[in-house]
């Protein structure tokens, strides 16, 4: 998956480091990258957590000059990250100056990127975790009441995609009893802000009490629970 990563504002989301206790030569690599609550020299990770669909999150980092004579990092990507600026100012002795990282969250599922400083001398592993579009059920509840044993009643329930900018497409929906079924094909792709219509049936198999849900499968992840179902058989 493709991960964007520009230089623009400051966020402070989860971090691990885990080279903090390596030191390097004195020269032109001695330098040390800031992440938000903790020092970075070596193998660093940073987590933005979970990132919307389409939105953005972005984190300051500061490179610092550890050694004894003025240098000037250099900042890299790869993994598909990109970077506004790639050569930061001359530093002297004990002065940082920031870079800005933005991931964009494009498609739903992980991003893995990293960044580098001074060639390999700092590596920092970010990772990220884009959330699908998550569809709006109305009714989130069926409840059919008594039904005679082989007759149906149905219920409609309206899907609303919420996004303003991205379509979802629909895989599957079904559900969880054979007392209910939904009339919903494959590949149903709801437009950004539009809204479907599905009609959920229960048809009591026996006298008794039948439970039951719809769920639905989109963007590689199946949700469970999203209307919930309720009949009677007399």
């Amino acid at each position: 998956m493709r991960a964007v990563v520009l230089l623009v504002l400051i966020s402070a989301p989860m971090l691990a480091c885990t080279g903090g206790a390596e030191r390097l030569p004195v020269g032109l690599d001695d330098v040390m990258v800031q992440l938000p609550g903790d020092e970075c020299r070596g193998l660093c990770a940073f987590d933005f957590g979970e990132i919307p669909l389409g939105a953005e999150r972005a984190v300051a980092f500061d490179v610092v000059n550890l050694g004894d004579a003025f240098t000037r990092p250099a900042v890299a990507a790869s993994n598909g990250v990109e970077l506004v600026q790639d050569l930061l100012p001359s530093l002297a002795p004990g002065e940082a100056a920031p870079f800005i990282v933005i991931v964009n969250a494009r498609e739903p599922g992980p991003i893995v990127a990293e960044v580098f400083v001074n060639g390999s001398t700092i590596q920092i592993d970010v990772t990220a975790t884009v959330a699908p579009v998550e569809l709006v059920f109305s009714p989130n509840e069926c409840a059919f009441g008594e039904v005679v044993v082989g007759e149906t009643r149905a219920c409609n329930v309206v899907v609303t995609n919420p996004s303003s900018r991205f379509d979802v497409v629909i895989d599957q929906v079904r559900t969880s009893s054979e007392a209910f079924f939904v009339n919903a094909g494959t590949g149903v792709t709801i437009a950004a802000g539009s809204s479907i219509t599905l009609e959920v049936t229960a048809r009591p198999p026996s006298v008794g009490e039948f439970d039951g849900f719809v769920d639905y499968a989109a963007s590689d992840r199946i949700v469970v629970d999203a209307v919930r179902l309720s009949v009677t058989g007399i």
